[in-house]
């Protein structure tokens, strides 16, 4: 839970505890049902502390799913789904399409849905569940379109190898335009995520006029995620990744053979649950590695 860049310090942590002590007892000793789960208590909490700090907006990540997650019982004014990929399949089933049902549990009638799921049966799904709910929906390649920014040769020379696996992009949408986007996350997907983000801020800008182009562009430059993708030594080169279902272990592995490393002999160290495909997502992080 982070507010301008600040998570709560310990001593607010438990006031915000201790406000829901009473509650908690209270659904303890309910004979309804049992009292709420650690994801349930530590979103209430990032709730208090949001309006505590007064926050004018706040991005929710869902838990699990969608559907049944604590999350949804807001009322946003924005839903956004990234993509789907085969993930916790013991709850939310071994088909994207299954997966897609959970996850567009998100769309509130009449709220607009920005997605970023492929043609298929997910996206069907989320087409299916949007028009149910009368809830505008806007899809990457089709109502929302990015590509990386064309550079001027002069400029392109003069980047530094360091940087030469950065990406920048335009994105177009049906209500706006932003050009020379940076993505300072490695890999070409992030692009597309970026994209995303970059339609959704746009989407708020009309309600929200301190969300201004400059404040979009300065806010992705500033964009660090930490064990993605993330080089933490050289000679040799060590990479941390905390991928954790089909989609996103591929997306290193497409890397692997690109700017980010090229190297002849590549070794992979792969810890996961044991509710997950292990033996599919070393296929996919790193074809033909040392295990």
């Amino acid at each position: 839970m982070v507010v301008d860049g600040q998570s709560p310090a310990p001593e607010h942590v438990v006031e915000l505890v201790n406000r829901l002590v009473e509650p908690v007892e209270q659904m303890d000793r309910s004979s309804q049902g049992g009292g709420p789960t650690y994801f349930e208590l530590a979103t209430a909490l990032a709730w208090l502390y949001f309006l505590d700090r007064g926050a004018e907006i706040a991005v929710l990540e869902v838990g699990l799913g969608g559907r049944l997650d604590a999350t949804n019982v807001c009322r946003p004014l924005v839903g956004v789904i990234t993509n789907i990929s085969r993930d916790h399949t013991n709850v939310l089933g071994s088909s994207l399409a299954r997966s897609a049902g959970e996850k567009a549990g998100i769309v509130k009638p009449g709220i607009p849905l920005i997605s970023g799921v492929a043609n298929g049966p997910a996206g069907d799904v989320v087409d299916r569940v949007c028009q149910s709910q009368a809830s505008p929906l806007y899809r990457l390649g089709r109502e929302i379109k990015w590509r990386p920014t064309e550079e001027d040769p002069l400029e392109a020379t003069a980047k530094s190898t360091a940087s030469a696996d950065r990406l920048a992009i335009d994105v177009e949408t049906p209500w706006g335009e932003w050009t020379r986007i940076p993505v300072p996350l490695r890999g070409l997907h992030q692009g597309a995520n970026a994209a995303l983000a970059v339609a959704t801020a746009g989407l708020l800008a009309a309600g929200h006029p301190r969300i201004s182009s400059r404040a979009i562009h300065e806010g992705m430059s500033a964009v660090r995620w930490p064990a993605r993708i993330e080089v933490i030594a050289s000679h040799p080169t060590v990479i941390v990744d905390a991928a954790h279902n089909w989609a996103s272990t591929e997306s290193p592995g497409a890397n692997f053979d690109g700017t980010v490393i090229a190297a002849r002999r590549r070794i992979l160290v792969f810890a996961a649950t044991k509710d997950k495909a292990s033996a599919a997502c070393c296929g996919f992080c790193c074809p033909g590695s040392t295990a």
